[in-house]
């Protein structure tokens, strides 16, 4: 996958780029890679944290969805749980 230098762009139907701007609050500490589907389903990709965290939600309840932010408040509250890697 060619990773282009702009803040996201996508790759073989994955966004990738920095991780600024994505999640509000989040540091991924460098490059990441994300998809995101209906509702709130996410797939958060960072090497750079040894992470990789899958979100997903009942397509089938139309009452579900989540929003970047909420998405950006969950995976802060992992990212705090999470010890750092060297």
């Amino acid at each position: 996958m060619r990773i282009n230098r702009r803040r996201w762009d996508t790759g073989d139907l994955w966004w990738a780029g920095r991780d600024d701007g994505f999640l509000p609050g989040v540091d991924l500490h460098g490059r990441a890679y994300r998809a995101h589907g209906h509702r709130g389903q996410y797939v958060i990709v960072s090497p750079a944290r040894d992470l990789v965290v899958v979100h997903l939600v009942d397509r089938w309840d139309p009452t579900e969805y989540v929003s970047f932010q909420q998405m950006g408040t969950l995976l802060s509250m992992i990212l705090e749980a999470a010890p750092e890697q060297p």
